[in-house]
């Protein structure tokens, strides 16, 4: 299963290939835009949907939103998860 994750762009550089510094959850990367279509035109403030470095495509704002809740819902459920095998094993421990 691949993932992707929504970014906000927050800075445009005029590099070849194209790049964009993004923000995901609270951190800026720099990704590469060459992907997209030649005539998408991104401004700071635009969400893309991140896959390993690379903007795959523009969202809008309610998609970026919808998967950001989504993931968080995934982390969320994998520490519920973890916790209680840690409180199975160690009832079995004892």
């Amino acid at each position: 299963m691949c993932l992707g994750v929504p970014g906000r762009v927050i800075a445009i550089h005029d590099l070849t290939p194209p790049a964009a510094t993004v923000e995901i959850s609270g951190v800026q990367r720099n990704v590469n835009l060459g992907l997209l279509p030649a005539d998408e035109h991104l401004v700071v403030g635009d969400y893309v949907l991140v896959h390993l470095g690379f903007a795959m495509n523009r969202m809008t704002p309610e998609e970026a939103a919808e998967a950001t809740e989504m993931l968080e819902g995934f982390g969320e459920a994998y520490l519920e998860e973890a916790a209680n095998r840690l409180e199975a094993e160690k009832v079995a421990v004892k």
